[in-house]
């Protein structure tokens, strides 16, 4: 099925097209555009999209890491974290422990720890400020190479395509 074919199945079943109606260009646009408005909003919603994708990135004692496209965590910058976690990489596989990070979820609790620069590693908390158009991840305490940053987030719902794509 095509994204045309869908779109016109839309039409007829709203009662817009009758059958033997072929879709204008005009209404297959804004159908297409009602149609990825509706999947971005889906896309902020845990519940409607279908796995988290782990992301990771070697620390190297900075106070904090960027996520965005293009960045440390080269993802689309996401609404929040689902969960995080520090690996222990000095130690010989299959044996590096992972440490659960606590999420820090406001800027006020971030701000009331004393000593930002604290490097103790591994880190217990996270902190993500969700800035537009790159996000910032500030684990606590700091952690050296020894370290790996991991950080899950929903995986991105395809947008509507051109008319004659196939819907995967």
């Amino acid at each position: 099925m095509t994204w045309d074919d869908l779109f016109l199945m839309v039409l007829r079943n709203s009662g817009v097209y009758g059958v033997g109606q072929t879709m204008s260009a005009v209404d297959g646009k804004n159908i297409r555009d009602i149609c990825n408005m509706l999947i971005q909003q889906w896309q902020v919603r845990r519940w409607l999209v279908y796995h988290l994708v782990d992301v990771s990135t070697t620390c190297d004692g900075s106070a904090s890491y960027t996520i965005g496209d293009g960045q440390t965590f080269d993802v689309p910058r996401p609404d929040q974290i689902d969960y995080a976690f520090a690996r222990q990489v000095s130690q010989a596989a299959p044996n590096q422990p992972d440490f659960p990070l606590r999420m820090i979820r406001s800027r006020e609790d971030y701000s009331q720890i004393a000593l930002k620069t604290l490097q103790a590693g591994p880190a217990w908390g996270i902190f993500y400020d969700s800035g537009y158009p790159v996000g910032n991840l500030y684990p606590y305490p700091l952690m050296n190479d020894q370290y790996e940053l991991h950080v899950g987030v929903k995986a991105r719902l395809d947008q509507a395509g051109t008319g004659t794509e196939s819907i995967d």
